[in-house]
């Protein structure tokens, strides 16, 4: 069984740690965070701080502006087609949930992992074939999905 990490950036420890722990579960991941997993090479927000501003960019033209972007979004669409299901990891933003209910609606299977940020909630969680508020919860769904599959 292959699983898809959707998550955010700033969750990179926690992000590597889950697929460590898929890994020995026997469940093969697909982790956005390493450069060994994935086919371009690893782009941190950190290496591109130039933050969108529109009163400084046009997006069309901000969003087209580094390469390497596209070739990200590409692998991640490649692996999503390719995965049996998604470990959403919350909180995240916009390109985790993106990625998420885009295999989603690929009919992939979907798991929401964690807790929201205060204040913080995503209605669409409830299309998730489950919701969960531990990694550990996570890892043992997906080693009891891949039991009933394979």
């Amino acid at each position: 069984m292959n699983v898809y990490i959707s998550s955010s950036w700033k969750n990179r420890d926690r992000v590597r740690a889950f697929a460590t722990a898929l890994r020995a579960a026997g469940i093969t991941p697909y982790d956005f965070t390493d450069p060994a997993t994935r086919k371009t090479q690893e782009i941190p927000p950190e290496r591109f701080p130039d933050q969108f501003d529109p009163a400084k960019h046009r997006y069309s033209e901000y969003i087209r502006s580094v390469p390497e972007w596209r070739a990200a979004v590409e692998a991640n669409r490649e692996a999503l087609h390719t995965c049996n299901a998604v470990a959403l990891l919350i909180p995240c933003g916009n390109d985790g949930h993106a990625d998420a209910f885009y295999a989603l609606g690929l009919g992939k299977r979907l798991i929401v992992v964690g807790q929201e940020r205060e204040g913080g909630r995503t209605p669409t969680h409830l299309w998730a074939n489950a919701i969960v508020d531990t990694d550990g919860e996570a890892i043992a769904w997906c080693a009891g999905v891949a039991r009933e599959d394979y």
